[in-house]
């Protein structure tokens, strides 16, 4: 009876591992037809939570993009059961980055918690796809901006940098969608009720008088874009793209 058992086991373990086998081929073969299909797309290389945003908003805005992550994750997952084919591995890898269609792709963004691999993958793919446009995270904003520099990288960027002016602007503005800085000055996208200063002003009179864009205009309703003959009235929304400073004033 124990020898029983125990073949009865044996036979389970390896039905169970060959099923297992088989789903990894499955998946591996779909992900490798999928990425051939694509042209033009988007290689996201690193798929933690940085990556991961990157990969739904490039979906949202339409863009086809390819995965990498060096090993399977809740976020990997989530990612495939969405339809998004993610090649799992170092990325540093040259066949791998090849599998990625890294020749026929536009983009590739380099999004690992690993600096010196980001600056890797970026040069690589720059080997592979010397017309490729290149994003690069980096958590040195001063290696970042000399990088980027220096190699002729489309972008490098700085998440911590990135969300600092945000957070920062934050504190003194309510709805801060975004912020960046031009020149020496920041400038914020903002969504706010419209101001008592601002009421019964055309858009096209408080653009010319204020640092500022009138991006979008909801009344009572969804946004739409702002025409310059609209007049602001009290109880509109609208989202602006204004200097930091003087919208601080104004609210």
């Amino acid at each position: 009876p124990h020898l029983h058992d125990a073949l009865l086991v044996a036979e389970g373990i390896v039905k169970v591992g060959s099923e297992v086998l088989e789903e990894d081929r499955r998946r591996a073969l779909w992900v490798r037809i999928m990425t051939e299909t694509f042209k033009d797309h988007v290689v996201v290389c690193g798929l933690g939570h940085v990556g991961f945003r990157v990969v739904e908003e490039l979906r949202a805005l339409g863009h086809d993009v390819v995965g990498i992550e060096r090993e399977g994750s809740e976020f990997v997952a989530v990612l495939r059961d969405a339809g998004v084919p993610v090649h799992v591995g170092d990325a540093r890898r040259d066949d791998l980055l090849l599998h990625t269609g890294i020749a026929r792709a536009k983009a590739v963004v380099c999004a690992t918690n690993d600096d010196l691999a980001n600056l890797e993958i970026a040069l690589d793919a720059k080997r592979m796809n010397p017309a490729i446009r290149v994003v690069m995270r980096m958590f040195d904003q001063r290696l970042a901006a000399k990088v980027g520099g220096a190699l002729e990288l489309d972008q490098s960027f700085s998440t911590s940098a990135l969300s600092a002016l945000v957070i920062a602007l934050s504190a003194r503005l309510e709805g801060v969608k975004s912020a960046y800085r031009l020149g020496d000055g920041a400038r914020v996208v903002c969504e706010l009720d419209v101001p008592r200063a601002w009421t019964g002003k055309t858009v096209a009179a408080l653009e010319g008088t204020t640092d500022l864009r009138v991006v979008r205009l909801a009344r009572g309703g969804a946004y739409e874009a702002a025409r310059q003959d609209h007049v602001l009235r009290a109880g509109d929304r609208v989202v602006v793209d204004a200097d930091a400073d003087e919208l601080s004033r104004a609210v």
